[in-house]
């Protein structure tokens, strides 16, 4: 169960969004910050930014009415929005994946990919700290975390995909226990992202990496939460496979080769 507060923030958030979002998709097509979908077309990129800005806005008004959980869930969303703005912003194309990253650095040469790759860890590590357990569990918390991040940043690459991931790790959350003080702020993310989704389904905005890496990481951070030791760990194998996966081979590819898979891929896109 939620609060009648929660209820409250959750609408007031999901009407900000919904009369902000054209706006502020129109400022980024002004500003450059647009980029070439699978289709060719010039679609604003960086988009999640503004709904998760507000989901993490009414994490700190959470805060402010004493939610214990409030001020790390802020940490966390606006730290990944930075990161991943840096990226969006000063990132190139020229190297992808965690090997191309990692190779670059090794050669001397800092990317901004290899930049998130250590900074959103360590925000993750950071915050799963602070739930005092024990030191392998702090560890794993923040792995789930910080892959939670980079799967929906993978997966943003096609109309909804990045959104519809992070509505499957907010909803694996939702079918743990979550306490109360963390069902409310899982409420105004939940109802930022289902403001935001029609737009990206509709090809008329793009997570960026801001708004992947925030979503994302709150996303796991409320698995953390809400999910048992157990569950945890194989949510953190699927993760990795994921990981993996994407290092190895393209993911759009093996969605598409799956029935199943390619029919959740196009549910709802227009």
């Amino acid at each position: 169960m939620v609060t009648v507060r929660a209820v409250a923030v959750a609408a007031g958030t999901a009407l900000l969004v919904a009369a902000a979002l054209p706006g502020f998709l129109r400022l980024l097509a002004e500003g450059g910050l647009a980029r070439r979908n699978y289709r060719e077309r010039l679609v604003p990129v960086s988009a999640g930014f503004l709904p998760a800005f507000a989901a993490g806005f009414a994490s700190i008004a959470h805060a402010a009415a004493e939610n214990p959980l409030g001020f790390a869930t802020a940490a966390l969303t606006f730290g990944a929005l930075g990161i991943g703005l840096l990226d969006d912003v000063a990132g190139t194309r020229h190297e992808t994946g965690l090997k191309g990253h990692f190779a670059a650095l090794l050669r001397g040469k800092l990317t901004t990919g290899a930049l998130k790759a250590i900074l959103l860890p360590a925000l993750a590590l950071g915050v799963a700290s602070s739930l005092k357990r024990p030191a392998p569990w702090v560890i794993v918390d923040a792995a789930l975390m910080s892959l939670s991040a980079n799967a929906v940043n993978l997966l943003d690459v096609r109309p909804g995909r990045g959104i519809k991931g992070a509505l499957l790790l907010l909803t694996a959350a939702a079918l743990g226990s979550l306490s109360r003080p963390a069902a409310d702020l899982w409420l105004a993310f939940a109802v930022s992202v289902a403001a935001y989704a029609p737009w990206d389904l509709r090809s008329r905005a793009m997570l960026g990496d801001s708004g992947a890496n925030a979503f994302g990481l709150v996303a796991g951070w409320f698995c953390v939460l809400a999910l048992s030791p157990v569950a945890r760990l194989v949510l953190l194998t699927l993760l990795s496979l994921v990981q993996v996966r994407a290092e190895r081979d393209s993911l759009s590819r093996w969605i598409e080769s799956s029935r199943l898979l390619s029919a959740l891929d196009r549910w709802g896109r227009r």
